[in-house]
């Protein structure tokens, strides 16, 4: 329903002004692909500009967790081969992510990276969290994307284990480094596991702020 392209001076005063949320944190991943003259650097130094203002910390919180909680409502799943939207799994990581880039890009623009990982070693080095919580969410990530990027290369449709036959299951543990099935499936459920306790420590849950509700409705 959108316009096909905007004016620069558009994109700007809706970033600034009147963008949700969950805009912003979809633009911590916006990249310039092609621009002529000075386009990407003035582009580039928007985007900085609007994911470095200051948050409050419970307001983005609630807000956070409310599009969370509506993405789990409408795309959640038990299954832990469903990579991103398992709990705990690669969008719950990615949230952690964005969260900890809107929350303190003010202060520490270096967050502002175009990878998890990268942002998770930039929270660490500044101690914005433990080494023990960036240690897991690299390999929670890591992990998910190496299963994400061979199941889409190896299967049409959803990975289904009990289907999945004996030489599409090797080619599945070999690009995750291991060399039995069931202690790759442990280690994704140790990974979702670790990524949901981590979430719920920084972020918490949409009750823990009055602010959710409005949010996930809202948005």
């Amino acid at each position: 329903a959108g316009p096909i392209a905007t004016s620069f001076e558009a994109f700007e005063k809706y970033q600034r002004s009147e963008a949700w949320t969950w805009e912003h944190q979809a633009l911590t991943r916006a990249r310039v692909i092609y621009a002529e003259s000075d386009l990407e650097e003035r582009i580039d130094a928007v985007i900085r500009s609007v994911l470095a203002v200051p948050r409050s910390r419970e307001e983005l919180v609630g807000e956070v967790a409310g599009m969370r909680e509506r993405i789990q409502r409408e795309h959640g799943s038990d299954d832990i081969w469903s990579i991103k939207h398992v709990r705990g799994g690669l969008v719950d990581a990615e949230f952690i992510a964005q969260f900890l880039q809107l929350m303190h890009a003010a202060k520490t623009p270096e967050i502002l990276a175009g990878d998890p990982i990268s942002v998770f070693e930039t929270a660490r080095k500044h101690e914005l969290v433990e080494a023990e919580t960036a240690r897991k969410l690299t390999d929670a990530v890591t992990l998910w994307r190496n299963l994400q990027g061979i199941l889409r290369l190896t299967v049409e449709g959803d990975f289904v284990e009990e289907k999945a036959p004996s030489g599409l299951k090797r080619v599945v543990m070999r690009s995750c480094g291991v060399g039995e099935f069931d202690q790759l499936k442990q280690m994704a459920q140790q990974a979702a596991k670790d990524t949901v306790a981590q979430f719920e420590a920084l972020i918490g849950t949409p009750d823990d702020s009055p602010g959710a509700a409005t949010s996930a409705n809202g948005a």
